[in-house]
């Protein structure tokens, strides 16, 4: 492909503004002149959006995560161009040419070891190219000539020959270290910053700066810069990859005020982000130019900001089980004690309500901001127990006091919380360290914080006071006594308490190795993105989503929760994360919807928390402290009997590929219909039905994991 082009992005932020990124792509054969043309095109474009527009240069095979994710399933450059000043193209005819596609990529295409991916492209190359009426044939490695379809393969190659063993990744070889340097562009001189470490005071806004960091080189162009000194700026960054013979290296320009997490990432403590003021004066001036030169540009209008009034969405006629921890054991409390919390104690509570699709499950810990640490453990090891035994078909939250998300309110309706503990642990605590005991008791007086929007989720929070008698007083109307009884009559707080909002989502795939946490972000996301072997963390600011795997190692879902921590803790997004963000761990299967988790800010997190028990796994007795689930009685099928439509049914042993006896005389395509309807659910964690539903590729990915393809 010798012709550059470009791409736009625009993202409506929940903020009401909007997000610009520009890509231009230069292919393998694009040339000096044309490349340079689409990098000043590209400042100009950017300039008309009002000037903050992040841009990227994406090279043809090296191009960015967040430019492939434009094009799901897949990129496919095709040679040669389009006509254009520079020079005059012809257009290859390919058609019924036997070509060769390699995969690359896990979320969207560009080489990759996994088949289900590349099935999708199959799928996409089948219907766009062919109409759908092409034969799909899969070979194996290893298979020789005698095989017909690998025989048909290989005679397109001249026959088989051995195959390398090496990995892409191992043919490209690994990149270096690299040492970042600063470079500041003035009147046209490019000078290196001598600096031990980059701090974001070494950026003036009337002047660009260049950040080389090996693979990519960064443009940062202050706000008081001319048009004409960005473009020399990219022409800048050009030249430096020019010279080190760097081709491939991406050049990303930003904007002061709108850099991104990865930039501000290269730099030592870069101070909290403010919003960006954008001058419509200056935007006008150069939508003006623009017009001027033939382009009919009107600006950008600004997006509506989103409403942050979240409303939970879940059913409030469910059942409700609580105990309190104490020291290493769990306490079951009465229905009249079951919404009483102390801020020196833990609890654990479990939440079981109708839902779309059978009883849904929400187990969850509650820790004090007084509580010790010995019980907080024993609550999350207490919990994980509880999931366990139902078979993860639940979802774990953790909540600390003052960060409840929305939802635990409509579940302890009329929540009281006293100071004080009434836990061994919290007992034993300060005895040992001589600290006074404050909790509370209904002998004494106490004054509490009242706070809710309804009589569904009001909660009563008791606060220091002296001693004080009950008498209900109106602000404004308090009588001197009252005043004095407090101390001294002062200023007091008088806006509404307002909890964290939700951000724009971000998606994250992760890997966790020895404590060490490695994660990549997944852009333009959706539900297909999930994949059933890994583990993907949801960042929605105000909560923490961790997605696990159906087929993810049972050692590695076990620390689902310390990796949810460890994501916390790193703050990825340069957030400001706390440590009391609530964190939701939850299990594929018990109903993870990315789109209803993100699509809707009035739609929060419950939507996004779809559990599926089964209907007699629930307790019979919510008084007893047992946490059993029963199981699922399973039909009793006989191998080789006829299930639905006549087919016969195996067990799922005799299905597998690597089956020793394998089951004889069956569609080997179509090994899941063999299945009784009880195997198939375990299996497959879904009816026939919902399988049949599932987009082939995704089908395809299924039936892989548990070797059926």
């Amino acid at each position: 492909m010798a012709t550059p082009g470009s791409a736009t992005k625009t993202t409506a932020l929940k903020n009401g503004s909007f997000r610009h990124d520009i890509h231009y792509w230069l292919g393998k054969d694009t040339s000096q002149d044309e490349a340079g043309t689409a990098a000043i095109k590209t400042v100009e474009l950017d300039a008309a959006l009002g000037g903050r527009a992040v841009q990227y240069r994406e090279v043809q095979g090296n191009e960015t995560e967040k430019f492939l994710s434009y094009f799901k399933p897949c990129i496919i450059p095709e040679e040669g161009g389009v006509a254009s000043g520079f020079k005059h193209v012809e257009v290859n005819e390919w058609e019924h040419v036997p070509r060769l596609f390699v995969c690359r990529g896990k979320h969207t295409v560009h080489v990759k070891e996994e088949r289900a991916k590349a099935l999708e492209v199959v799928q996409y190359l089948k219907d766009t190219n062919h109409d759908g009426k092409c034969e799909v044939a899969a070979v194996e490695d290893g298979k020789l000539m005698a095989d017909a379809d690998a025989g048909e393969f290989w005679g397109l190659f001249g026959g088989f020959a051995p195959l390398p063993r090496k990995t892409f990744s191992e043919l490209n070889g690994k990149g270096s270290a690299f040492t970042s340097k600063l470079i500041c562009l003035n009147k046209g001189q490019a000078v290196p910053i001598d600096c031990g470490v980059l701090t974001r005071e070494l950026l003036d806004s009337t002047k660009c700066y260049l950040l080389d960091c090996g693979s990519e080189i960064y443009v940062w162009m202050g706000r008081e810069t001319t048009l004409e000194e960005r473009k020399r700026a990219g022409s800048a960054a050009e030249e430096l990859l020019h010279e080190g013979n760097r081709q491939k290296s991406h050049i990303i320009r930003l904007m002061e005020g709108f850099e991104t997490v990865v930039f501000r990432s290269k730099f030592n403590k870069w101070p909290k982000k403010a919003e960006a003021v954008v001058s419509d004066e200056s935007r006008g001036k150069v939508a003006a130019l623009l017009k001027r030169q033939g382009f009919n540009f009107k600006g950008p209008a600004k997006a509506a900001p989103v409403k942050q009034e979240p409303q939970p969405q879940i059913d409030c006629t469910g059942n409700l089980q609580v105990w309190r921890v104490n020291g290493s054991e769990k306490t079951f409390l009465s229905f009249s004690e079951q919404c009483k919390f102390y801020s020196g104690d833990c609890y654990i509570f479990q939440y079981t309500y109708p839902g779309d699709d059978g009883d849904e499950c929400l187990i969850g810990t509650w820790f004090g901001k007084k509580s010790v640490e010995e019980e907080r453990s024993a609550a999350t090891s207490l919990a994980d127990k509880m999931i366990e035994s139902l078979k993860f078909q639940a979802v774990l939250v953790r909540v600390y006091e003052g960060k409840e998300p929305i939802e635990f309110f409509p579940i302890f309706q009329n929540l009281v919380i006293y100071k004080g503990g009434m836990s061994t642990g919290y007992k034993k605590f300060i005895s040992e360290n001589g600290i006074e005991d404050d909790t509370y008791s209904e002998n004494g007086v106490a004054l509490f914080r009242v706070q809710g929007s309804g009589p569904e989720n009001m909660q009563a929070i008791q606060v220091d006071t002296p001693n004080l008698q009950s008498r209900l007083l109106k602000e404004g109307s308090e009588y001197d006594q009252f005043w004095k009884l407090l101390g001294v009559k002062s200023e007091y707080p008088s806006q509404k308490i307002v909890r964290d909002q939700e951000s724009d989502p971000h998606l994250f795939a992760c890997t966790f190795s020895k404590g060490v946490l490695k994660v990549r972000e997944i852009f333009n996301f959706t539900q297909d993105d999930l994949m059933t072997e890994d583990i993907f963390i949801l960042d929605c600011h105000s909560c923490i989503f961790v997605w696990v795997g159906r087929h993810v190692d049972t050692k590695i879902r076990a620390q689902a929760l310390s990796i949810g921590e460890k994501f916390i803790e790193l703050d990825i997004l340069m957030e400001n994360l706390l440590q009391q963000t609530p964190l939701y761990v939850i299990t594929e299967g018990s109903g993870l919807s990315i789109s209803q988790a993100t699509s809707d800010a009035n739609k929060p997190q419950t939507e996004a928390i779809k559990p599926k028990l089964e209907a007699n796994a629930r307790e019979s007795s919510p008084a007893k402290d047992s946490q059993t689930a029963i199981p699922v009685a399973r039909e009793d099928v006989k191998e080789g009997s006829e299930g639905e439509e006549g087919i016969p049914v195996y067990p799922y042993d005799r299905l597998r590929t690597s089956s020793t006896n394998p089951a004889p005389d069956i569609d080997v395509t179509k090994r899941e219909r063999y299945l009784s309807l009880a195997e198939f659910k375990d299996r497959f964690g879904m009816t026939k039905e919902a399988f049949a539903k599932l987009p082939k590729w995704k089908q395809n990915r299924l039936k892989i994991a548990l070797q059926l393809f």
